[in-house]
């Protein structure tokens, strides 16, 4: 415990925690914004109606891709800092701290998602009262984004560490982890959409309701599904950060 409450403090006084969170806040305000501005009347596009109303709710879609960036760099930024040797030998059990690095980093995570989806809920129910328009949507559906982000991005807060724990090298990891999520995942899904839900993206885009075409999961399923590869790629990072060779 006392590890992890080292990586929250490190988290925290970091000048990269200020700057990811507010520039995702800036991101998604503005997002939500130009939503509001520049939304048609067209069916499906207009406000006024409950499909326009998701995609306003839902247009913090920023929150998962900066927990994955977060959380990459403060695992793999360690070894480039020349930081990562004091601290495993203040824990010699070096997969203590991948797990520990995995936990704070999912309570990031789930504070980025809160305070962006939160932002954009605000800026949503003003937008809205402002024009005049009424909220169609059922409030139970619009907690279920908040959350949906939320917990996606918790999800995706662990992953970057996981990312960053098998992919040392933070560049790479970087590189990696933004062409799997970007473009390899998006062409996977427009040739096999079956089976690209259990993907990271396929599962992360259904729990944070935007689901792409086709995709069918539920939100318990998409999470189990994100869990699961959580612990699958935990676990690699484990195996691997015991036996790298750090001098």
């Amino acid at each position: 415990m006392h590890i992890v409450w080292t990586e929250l403090l490190k988290l925290r006084t970091t000048r990269l925690w200020w700057g990811i969170t507010v520039s995702l806040l800036g991101l998604s305000a503005l997002g939500a914004i130009l939503t509001l501005v520049f939304a048609g009347d067209e069916p499906g596009f207009a406000l006024s109606d409950e499909t326009g109303q998701r995609s306003l709710f839902g247009s913090a879609g920023f929150n998962a891709t900066f927990a994955l960036v977060f959380g990459i760099i403060g695992m793999a930024g360690e070894y480039k800092q020349g930081t990562i040797t004091p601290t495993f030998l203040a824990a010699p059990q070096r997969w203590h701290v991948v797990v520990a690095k995995a936990l704070a980093f999912a309570i990031g995570g789930f504070l980025l998602g809160l305070s962006s989806s939160l932002l954009v809920a605000g800026i949503a129910y003003l937008g809205l009262a402002i024009k005049d328009i009424d909220v169609v949507m059922p409030a139970s559906e619009i907690l279920e984004i908040v959350g949906g982000q939320t917990a996606t991005s918790a999800f995706y807060g662990v992953l970057g560490v996981a990312v960053g724990a098998v992919i040392p090298n933070q560049i790479a990891a970087l590189i990696g982890a933004l062409v799997e999520q970007l473009i390899a995942e998006p062409l996977l899904f427009n040739f096999f959409p079956e089976q690209a839900r259990f993907l990271v993206g396929g599962a992360g885009s259904i729990l944070a309701g935007a689901p792409n075409v086709g995709a069918t999961l539920s939100l318990w399923a998409a999470a189990a599904v994100l869990a699961a590869w959580c612990a699958a790629l935990l676990s690699l990072g484990s195996l691997i950060t015991e036996r790298k060779d750090i001098t």
